[in-house]
């Protein structure tokens, strides 16, 4: 995929391609299909259990095996200021999230350690 960007082309995506590490992505890219593929093979057999298709967790996972690759390589292409600023402020809302488990949780079978936020629930 390199031959599609130039070394001389100053576009954004383009010193992003030449910047990044090729090898990092694509074990993480493989590492993230072999969860799906490790999904596929365990988890038919309780989605028929729970009167689901066979395959519904296996698209569950593959749709945020997506979405966390997309995030993953979106958060590469930002300058490394802008890294660390996302960084902070996910960290600084996982220790909210922590400390309002200790006021607002909810105990799901016999621990504290959910957050109902609306429609759906973060761990």
């Amino acid at each position: 995929m390199g031959f599609l960007f130039q070394r001389s082309d100053a576009s954004s995506l383009s010193k992003w391609w030449w910047t990044t590490d090729h090898v990092l992505i694509t074990l993480m890219v493989l590492l993230s299909l072999s969860g799906v593929l490790l999904v596929a093979t365990a988890s038919p057999a309780v989605a028929m259990r729970l009167d689901l298709s066979p395959w519904h967790f296996v698209w569950r996972h593959l749709f945020y095996t997506v979405l966390a690759l997309g995030a993953a390589l979106s958060v590469s292409m930002l300058a490394g200021k802008w890294v660390w600023r996302l960084g902070s402020l996910i960290a600084v809302g996982a220790l909210m999230g922590v400390l309002m488990t200790l006021v607002l949780g909810v105990e799901v079978k016999g621990s504290t350690r959910w957050l109902w936020l609306g429609p759906f629930s973060v761990q």
